[in-house]
């Protein structure tokens, strides 16, 4: 078999390489074998330019090559070594002895051309011959291999020429050559030390995912802008896992939105220096959220822009505390303990919703700052559900305003809807007995005064329900026939629960007991002892 037949068979593996790297190889081969054009010149150039498949249909007699005599009949790989380390035989030996590999199909001499191939690609990177010789097992790598693990470790800064012995170890291992290649290249384009480089990549993994390639392009196009600092890349770390189209064109967006548009869109004549002091630092914080967004949410990034730049045109310079005084009329202190009861006033971010719903509240007419600051949280519900309550409250045409901010305060719409269906039925039930009030309506039902509705047990009856005491009046006036004086003077039945009374009545009923407001709303355990006692003897206890 040819000489330049069995170097492509046993030490480049060109089945499964790249054309560009065949072509960069054969061309490395042809140098080392003093190759002299001559008659199949044609032939061997259509072999380094076509693909592997080509190669092998081309006649083997194609590829005979006129190899100079020295190199034909030249020494074997241990005088080779000899002569290059100027060692002994018996070590020459050993080192061959070292990278002795399954190669039986393959010549001596053509072990030694691959060689002689490996080592002049080491020392163009300029290793010395002496670390070669001392990690000389790197000779089992492929040429091809050698080559492309050196490109790695040059083009990206690192220098061969400091510790070489290491770097030659390093090359031996495929899989930790790459981690520390790109821990290398990181530590080199931040400027810091390897040890700062390992503590990130523990905390941010993100770092080592990317290829080499993707992970240079990526940074190369974050540190080219002024606003990128080194704290931002080391907080940012999955920015470097994303293709690099992507990071480009999102930094290209959002620059262009920022300084074309934004800008221009603020009038020039009410903003001083500070202001656009602010302004830069908002958009450069808003630089430092892309670099951690994907592609498909930079719309949602150019919303949350428009609203900073709202806040700051709400804001005008003011701090929050004075904005919130401005607008809740009242001191700092006031402000001060608004805050403390509801941090959410200063760690809020979107001051233009707040600022739309505080003026919504206050053009109701019912709800005044001084409510707000009670019941801080309706500050913050949606701007819809403010809308659509004002108007269902606006129709039912409240006149107190505590019923109002009692029906509104309520965070859950289904509990705002009972509030509501309670309220509907108090004013039905106050318009049907021509009242104005609560305690204009019980007096009038109980046919009490001020003094007895004050007294005892009576007062209760203004934090109850007023649908719940109108059925149970109804109840004991039409079912049971008591007078209004009995339940005045034991007004503890109205607050026993309606089927409670309707099943004693007819509990009485059966057994013949007369009705009474004692009897009816008496404690349970006394109840049954009664009926017991009755059921028994037949004769009434009266209490």
């Amino acid at each position: 078999m040819p000489v330049l037949r069995r170097i492509l068979h046993f030490s480049l593996g060109l089945r499964n390489v790249e054309i560009s790297a065949q072509r960069q190889v054969l061309n490395i081969i042809f140098s080392r074998l003093n190759f002299q054009p001559n008659s199949s010149t044609k032939s061997l150039t259509f072999a380094a330019t076509s693909s592997v498949e080509q190669i092998h249909t081309i006649d083997r007699s194609q590829l005979q090559v006129t190899v100079p005599t020295d190199l034909e009949s030249g020494s074997d790989e241990v005088r080779y070594l000899s002569d290059l380390f100027k060692i002994e035989t018996d070590e020459a030996e050993r080192l061959v002895d070292l990278i002795k590999v399954d190669n039986s199909y393959a010549s001596r001499q053509t072990r030694k051309t691959a060689l002689e191939i490996k080592i002049d690609i080491l020392q163009s990177y300029n290793i010395p011959r002496s670390a070669i010789k001392n990690k000389f097992s790197v000779m089992r790598i492929t040429i091809y291999e050698l080559q492309k693990r050196l490109d790695y470790l040059w083009v990206y800064g690192i220098d061969l020429c400091k510790d070489p012995e290491k770097h030659l170890e390093t090359l031996l291992d495929d899989r930790t050559s790459v981690q520390d290649k790109k821990k290398t290249f990181l530590a080199f384009r931040l400027n810091c030390s390897i040890h700062k480089i390992n503590k990130l990549c523990e905390h941010q993994p993100q770092f080592l995912l990317p290829g080499i390639k993707t992970l240079k392009k990526n940074l190369d196009t974050v540190l080219a802008e002024k606003f990128v600092t080194r704290e931002v890349i080391f907080r940012s770390g999955r920015i470097f896992a994303k293709h690099p189209v992507g990071v480009e064109e999102n930094l290209t967006l959002l620059k262009q939105w920022i300084r074309e548009e934004v800008k221009d869109r603020l009038d020039d004549s009410e903003i001083n220096e500070n202001d656009l002091c602010r302004l830069e630092e908002m958009t450069d914080k808003t630089f430092e959220d892309l670099i951690l967004l994907p592609r498909n949410k930079l719309k949602q990034l150019r919303r949350t822009i428009d609203t900073k730049l709202v806040d700051w045109q709400v804001l005008r310079g003011k701090t929050k505390q004075e904005y919130l005084a401005q607008r809740f009329n009242c001191s700092m202190e006031d402000i001060e303990n608004l805050i403390k009861k509801k941090p959410l006033f200063l760690s809020l971010r979107n001051y233009t919703k707040l600022d739309k719903n505080l003026d919504l509240l206050f053009n109701s007419g019912y709800i005044k700052p001084r409510d707000i600051m009670r019941c801080p949280q309706i500050a913050f519900f949606r701007t819809k559900c403010i809308e659509r309550r004002i108007q269902q409250l606006n129709d039912l045409k409240f006149s107190n305003e505590k019923q109002f901010l009692t029906a509104f305060r309520e965070t859950n719409d289904e509990h705002f809807k009972k509030v509501v269906s309670e309220f509907v039925k108090v004013k039905e039930i106050l318009d049907k007995y021509s009242c104005k009030t609560r305690e204009e309506y019980i007096k009038l039902r109980l046919q009490c005064t001020d003094e007895e509705l004050q007294s005892g047990n009576m007062a209760q009856l203004r934090n109850m329900r007023l649908s719940k005491l109108n059925t149970m009046l109804d109840f004991l006036y039409k079912e049971c026939f008591l007078p209004p004086k009995q339940v005045v003077k034991y007004p503890r039945i109205l607050y026993t629960s309606l089927d409670t009374v309707k099943a004693r009545k007819m509990e009485l009923d059966e057994i013949g007991y007369p009705l009474s407001t004692p009897i009816l709303g008496m404690p349970s355990d006394n109840y049954k002892k009664r009926v017991q006692e009755f059921s028994k003897s037949g004769v009434i206890y009266f209490s």
